[in-house]
């Protein structure tokens, strides 16, 4: 019985493992205005999470140990996610740019190349 009960707790804790770590990465995309990978994302993300979050009411009173696979995949979400990130390069760099001679046609040419620019 144990078994089992650790078992729903380890299928909730990778639920919410994918369902974090994709929803970090999903904002990252987010923020690049990436919004149709980014809605892409968010429909396997929020799929994810209410299977995780039935699972853990399901039977609540039942498996307390559902509640802890909860929080720990949470945090091992964020952690994956953001290892992710680190691993596809997806996120920002900033560079200021203090120049005299045609600042219009650099930016023309950094937003031809999809670079946020803020003049």
């Amino acid at each position: 019985m144990t078994v089992v009960l650790l078992l729903g707790a380890l299928k909730i804790f990778l639920l919410r493992v994918g369902d974090v770590s994709i929803g970090t990465v999903r904002v990252l995309f987010s923020m690049r205005g990436k919004r149709w990978v980014a809605a892409g994302l968010g429909l396997f993300e929020s799929g994810i999470f209410v299977t995780a979050i039935a699972s853990v009411f399901k039977d609540l009173n039942s498996n307390p140990w559902k509640m802890l696979g909860y929080a720990a995949g949470f945090a091992a979400g964020t952690f994956l996610g953001i290892s992710i990130e680190q691993w596809i390069g997806s996120g920002t760099i900033m560079a200021r740019i203090l120049t005299r001679l045609a600042p219009e046609a650099l930016t023309d040419v950094l937003r031809a190349q999809e670079f946020g620019v803020t003049v």
